[in-house]
């Protein structure tokens, strides 16, 4: 958030906030109308600034020209005069003098406001924009009676900061843990129904069609359960920034691996120190395909610490000397460790 100096009086003084929306906006949306829509409160209420304040909010929109993007604004605000909300939607004002404004950018807007309020920032799907980047991901119970049928949690969330590592804590405190890595997913612009198909080892076990006058809801909602035989899909759709929260590296694991000889209770404890996404970028360095890697993880579904045990001892096994074994390894983990290049989505079709 950026406030000018003349915007605040010195003797209008006081704390000003700002708090993440996940609610939809009380304004009406067409049947046929495709929008993204992110959500921020500034107070304390009708606060006027002088001069307009910008505020600057990460969002999961791939646009073509963003540049050419035209949101709507709406805007909630306390009429103090008739003791009664009001509610306004309008087009983005041509420029940031004359707020509302927003300017859409590649990863991020910059809103620019004259009061403070409930801002939503709607984003038109058919705007010069292709897809609506969301990640999706699997989540079962820490314990499974064989034979006995579960509850599958599905998260899609938008691809942002920390919303990942904020699922899965939500997540643990149910007794779930993430089963697979993230799958990058997207939405088309197009209007239609949603069909959501199960796949086993490339061969469909399940398929359903939602229309999309009862699914569309739970893409705004912060949360919507949808039974699905036995199945439960969770959609949420959301925007929070919590650098803390960020998915931890290899360190740990690597600090582990210098300090052993790769023996069985080493590659033990080297396992308990990693994750499910860990266990599956390791494993497709190490030369595993995705396939032999979920079968490792689907025979041992009860813990997924001896899942990764049994990748290592599988792969240290085919080495020719433990020490060569540790020295790849090292090398292997630290050189994962290193940022990841920031994932294009472009191309990718809406599957789930």
């Amino acid at each position: 958030m950026f406030i000018p100096p003349v915007a605040v009086h010195q003797s209008d003084r006081c704390k000003i906030t700002l708090t993440l929306l996940r609610d939809l906006p009380s304004v009406d949306i067409q049947d046929d109308e495709s929008v993204a829509c992110y959500g921020i409160r500034c107070d304390p209420p009708n606060m006027i600034f002088h001069q307009p304040v910008k505020i600057r909010i990460p969002h999961s929109t791939l646009a073509i020209n963003p540049d050419q993007v035209k949101p709507d604004i709406v805007s909630h605000v306390w009429d103090s005069v008739n003791h009664l909300p009001r509610t306004s939607r309008m087009p983005s004002s041509s420029s940031p003098d004359e707020p509302p404004y927003c300017r859409v950018y590649k990863r991020h807007f910059e809103l620019y406001i004259g009061h403070c309020a409930e801002w939503w920032v709607l984003i038109p799907l058919e705007q010069q924009v292709i897809r609506h980047q969301l990640m999706c991901t699997p989540y079962i119970p820490d314990k499974i009676e064989r034979g006995k049928e579960i509850e599958v949690h599905l998260h899609i969330h938008a691809n942002l900061p920390g919303m990942d590592a904020e699922v899965q804590e939500e997540e643990r405190k149910q007794s779930y843990h993430k089963i697979h890595p993230s799958v990058p997913i997207s939405i088309a612009t197009k209007s239609g129904d949603v069909q959501v198909t199960c796949c086993r080892q490339d061969e469909i076990e399940q398929r359903k069609r939602y229309e999309l006058q009862t699914f569309k809801p739970s893409l705004y909602l912060d949360r919507k359960t949808i039974p699905f035989r036995g199945a439960r899909l969770l959609v949420k759709d959301g925007l929070k920034y919590e650098p803390s929260l960020e998915p931890a590296s290899f360190v740990r694991v690597v600090e582990e691996v210098s300090r052993s000889d790769l023996q069985d209770i080493d590659v033990h404890n080297i396992a308990e120190k990693m994750t499910v996404d860990q266990f599956y970028d390791l494993g497709i360095a190490l030369g595993f395909r995705i396939q032999q890697l979920d079968v490792i993880e689907y025979r041992r579904f009860r813990d997924r610490q001896l899942a990764i045990y049994d990748m290592l001892v599988t792969w240290r096994q085919a080495q020719p000397s433990g020490r060569e074994a540790k020295e790849t390894l090292l090398s292997l983990m630290k050189s994962l460790d290193s940022p990841a290049e920031e994932m294009e989505m472009t191309g990718l079709p809406m599957t789930i």
